[in-house]
């Protein structure tokens, strides 16, 4: 299987030793594991944080030919559960009412100690050209 892996240079830089996305060659589709994104902004609030790392997955998908509409499986790392409302309202505004299979984990920390929330996302776009 050919997998490619690669940082979008619209993204932000990778913080470590690891590829944004894994592009998975399917029959006229391709499978995107995109790392989990943190804010650029770690002193923003979680709401702040959240759209910070939702942009990072939709300009992802976009350097792939996709959208967030491509987006079938997303997990979400939080530090603080009692602000769920906030995450919502961003997947409304981010998914629209066609919401992607989900996981919401609550952690003690994420990789930066100032970092609220991190998210993950699988999507599957049709083959570019």
């Amino acid at each position: 299987m050919n997998v490619e892996l690669f940082n979008p240079s619209e993204m932000n830089g990778p913080v470590g030793a690891y590829s944004h996305v894994a592009r998975i060659p399917l029959p006229g589709m391709d499978l995107l594991v995109i790392s989990g994104q943190l804010a650029s902004d770690l002193d923003a609030d979680l709401a702040g944080q959240a759209e910070q790392a939702f942009e990072q997955i939709r300009l992802a998908l976009e350097a792939c030919g996709g959208s967030m509409s491509d987006v079938i499986k997303l997990t979400t790392f939080v530090t603080r559960l009692d602000q769920r409302e906030q995450m919502r309202a961003l997947r409304v505004r981010y998914f629209g009412d066609r919401f992607p299979a989900s996981t919401l984990v609550q952690v003690v920390a994420l990789a930066d100690a100032r970092a609220l929330v991190e998210i993950e996302a699988l999507a599957v776009v049709a083959k570019q050209g």
